[in-house]
């Protein structure tokens, strides 16, 4: 008799400068996980965005109101030894060092349980937004296992090394309060319905900048760099934001508005 295996699905939308990837799984209500199927999924949402320049932002979402992502699913877990474990860890950096990459913003809307591989997917995006209900953990050291998707980097790059290995040490799971405190959560609503609201106030706000300054500004924060070579990264951002149309048009309209002041 042929059992029915759950799969975890991922559905992209786009409209207006502003994209979706929204998690589902099948049968639904399940919680959304990873495997080789969905990190390719994935990758090739994140190779169309790269390639479509009207987009302003992009939203990462669970269509369940328990789960946003928990991390590997057991099929692969129990595949995992020394040899394979390998390329299962740089499959997956690769994918969300790629999802880390983009030239917009991507912001995660997180409602729900947000662990292990889950986690490290959210803080591969630029802001973390929570509702009340939701859930983060690292539990990869009780399985004896740690993160292994960037986790170890991006986490304490959040929240301070300490609070990074108080999180990883215990494996404990926090609430969105926690979250929110710490700086591992950017904003915290009351629920699904203010959270539509926030992303669509935070869509609106960012598809008012420059998409150059956008990408600029990314690539300048992605990673820690000493103050000199930050300078040097913001004068070639600069020189390029300024070779823009679009940043041309802005900067004379805003001098043609401050010159109509001054003659009022």
């Amino acid at each position: 008799m042929n059992r029915f295996v759950m799969r975890t699905l991922i559905e992209y939308q786009s409209q207006g400068g502003r994209a979706s990837i929204a998690w589902t799984t099948d049968p639904p209500g399940k919680p959304a996980t990873m495997d080789h199927e969905v990190l390719d999924q994935l990758d090739q949402i994140i190779e169309r965005i790269e390639r479509d320049s009207t987009l302003r932002s992009v939203v990462m979402l669970s269509e369940s109101e328990k789960y946003f992502v928990v991390g590997a699913n057991i099929n692969v877990l129990a595949t995992l030894d020394e040899r394979t474990i390998g390329p299962w860890v740089e499959k997956g950096h690769a994918v969300l060092n790629r999802l880390e990459a983009l030239p917009v913003p991507v912001i995660a809307a997180v409602n729900g349980y947000c662990l292990g591989g889950g986690l490290e997917l959210a803080m591969a995006c630029d802001i973390i937004v929570a509702t009340r209900t939701a859930r983060f953990g690292s539990p990869e050291a009780r399985l004896g296992l740690v993160p292994g998707w960037g986790g170890s980097y991006r986490l304490p790059r959040r929240v301070g090394l300490a609070q990074a290995q108080l999180l990883m040490f215990t494996a404990r799971t926090i609430e969105a309060q926690e979250a929110y405190r710490i700086g591992l959560a950017d904003l915290l609503v009351d629920d699904a319905e203010a959270m539509d609201a926030a992303i669509a106030q935070l869509a609106e706000e960012i598809a008012a900048c420059s998409r150059t300054s956008l990408s600029c500004i990314k690539a300048m924060t992605r990673h820690e760099v000493s103050l000199s070579t930050a300078a040097q990264s913001e004068v070639a951002a600069s020189q390029q934001c300024m070779r823009d149309h679009d940043t041309q048009q802005r900067v004379a309209q805003f001098l043609a508005s401050k010159a109509g002041l001054r003659r009022s």
